[in-house]
């Protein structure tokens, strides 16, 4: 009787790379009632996320009376974090 194949990768760890970006990818990358600050349009609060991948939509409401609420799609702006 012959003993099974025994298959041995050369890089294993290519997997583990492969699922912690894949679970990364599925976390979100905003939450509700979080603080950001926009470049042009200054700090605000977000209070609605809706969408997937690079459909995320996000509207905020900016602290600054005159700008009030944007809905602004993810993929094409950069928000800062944790603003006061």
């Amino acid at each position: 009787m012959r003993a099974p194949r025994r298959v041995v990768t050369a890089f294993p760890f290519l997997f583990a790379i492969a699922s912690c970006s894949q679970a990364s990818q599925d976390e979100p990358r905003y939450v509700k009632g979080e603080r950001v600050r926009h470049k042009l349009f200054g700090d605000g609060s977000i209070a609605e996320l809706s969408g997937v991948g690079r459909e995320v939509k996000a509207v905020i409401d900016f602290d600054d009376e005159a700008v009030g609420r944007k809905t602004i799609k993810l993929a094409y702006t950069t928000l800062e974090r944790g603003q006061e």
